[in-house]
């Protein structure tokens, strides 16, 4: 989200500004917000396209309008302003003597100006990092794709609604702030304790 809206900004304030987006998912920039509200109100039909209703009534993708948004890769040609570049990895260091940065992959790339909007990462109390991996998998962060993934994801989503669809009449939830307040509420409309 952060990257998407920073794109915008930069945008409408250059339109001549050339951007890379760096993210480790592979998917266009979404917004985060219905994975834990209104995405549990939308019909199995709209789930496929993770299309839901917004507080007016109307239908919304979570998807960002991305028709700007072109996915690359490190030997790809960035050369073009009129289009938003996406590179799916990770930054593994930043040299801003040199103005770059390495990717995971040792590709290296240079820039003018640097964001980092890197988002935070889920707590994760030690009684579950020593559980028993058979346990440990039974155990999710609605902040990640599997143990160790940091952000809020379409994939948490999808965990969470199969074990819902698979018949789980209860699903505890740790963490009464924002986040799991509302999944709590959006599971209870689903019929789970």
């Amino acid at each position: 989200m952060a990257s998407y809206y920073a794109m915008k900004t930069i945008k409408k304030n250059d339109s001549n500004a050339q951007i890379l987006i760096i993210g480790h998912e592979a998917s266009d920039p979404y917004s985060r917000p219905p994975l834990s509200k209104e995405l549990w109100d939308s019909s199995d039909e709209d789930l496929q396209d993770l299309m839901f209703k917004d507080y007016t009534g109307d239908k919304k993708s979570i998807f960002y309008d991305s028709s700007s948004i072109v996915h690359v890769k490190e030997t790809d040609d960035l050369s073009s302003t009129d289009k938003v570049y996406f590179l799916n990895g990770s930054v593994s260091s930043i040299d801003t003597a040199e103005e770059s940065i390495k990717l995971s992959s040792g590709a290296k790339i240079k820039y003018g100006k640097l964001l980092i909007a890197t988002g935070g990462s889920p707590k994760i109390l030690p009684v579950v990092k020593d559980l028993p991996k058979e346990s440990r998998d039974r155990v999710m962060t609605f902040r990640g794709v599997s143990f160790y993934i940091l952000t809020l994801k379409i994939d948490d989503f999808k965990k969470l609604y199969q074990l819902q669809q698979a018949g789980n009449k209860t699903i505890a939830i740790v963490g009464g702030g924002f986040l799991g307040s509302e999944l709590a509420v959006a599971l209870s409309k689903k019929g789970i304790s």
